[in-house]
């Protein structure tokens, strides 16, 4: 009897595991997470905390996760070309982001390679746009979606963990830039 109990546990176990593989499969080969804010200020107040990494630790939401964090930034902070590399604890992680391309007062492109906890490419996109009040700040990222990230997505909510530090983000932007208008 429990034989045959414990071969029905495993039937069943192998059949949910099987489930949760073939429905990781089913997602998406792509990611693309976005949220967007207005800022009470202009254009050109604002790009420079984009396009500059220095500029950027003051208002990243990643930089008080590891105040112990290593970090190396280019010669060159700002603009294509400036690069970006950390290594930090487990809330950090390890990686590199290069500006890739930059449009003064209107775009930043960033390439985010990350080492740990998991190995992945995606593209960052900064992008300025008028609006009533100041300007619309969106921030994008998108990449590719590997299984290995399909599967882990089936138990993680990788998109509200991502757009919650974009949130926080824009709020360390705003106080910022919106202090200095």
């Amino acid at each position: 009897m429990f034989v045959k109990i414990l071969i029905g546990a495993l039937i069943v176990l192998a059949v949910g595991i099987t489930a949760v593989l073939a429905y990781a499969a089913t997602k998406p080969d792509s990611f693309r997470y976005e949220r967007s804010t207005v800022i009470a200020a202009e254009p050109e107040a604002i790009f420079p905390y984009l396009n500059d990494f220095k500029l950027g630790q003051k208002w990243s939401p990643f930089e008080d996760l590891d105040p112990d964090m290593e970090r190396d930034i280019s010669e060159q902070t700002s603009g294509e070309g400036a690069t970006y590399v950390w290594n930090g604890d487990s809330n950090v992680g390890e990686g590199k982001l290069a500006i890739v391309d930059s449009v003064p007062n209107e775009r930043v492109t960033l390439d985010l390679d990350f080492v740990r906890p998991m190995a992945g490419h995606s593209t960052v996109d900064y992008i300025l746009q008028p609006a009533d009040g100041g300007t619309k700040m969106t921030w994008a990222m998108y990449g590719p979606q590997p299984y290995l990230a399909k599967l882990m997505s089936v138990f993680i909510d990788c998109e509200k963990m991502v757009t919650e530090n974009f949130e926080q983000g824009f709020v360390n932007l705003k106080r910022e830039v919106e202090d200095k208008v």
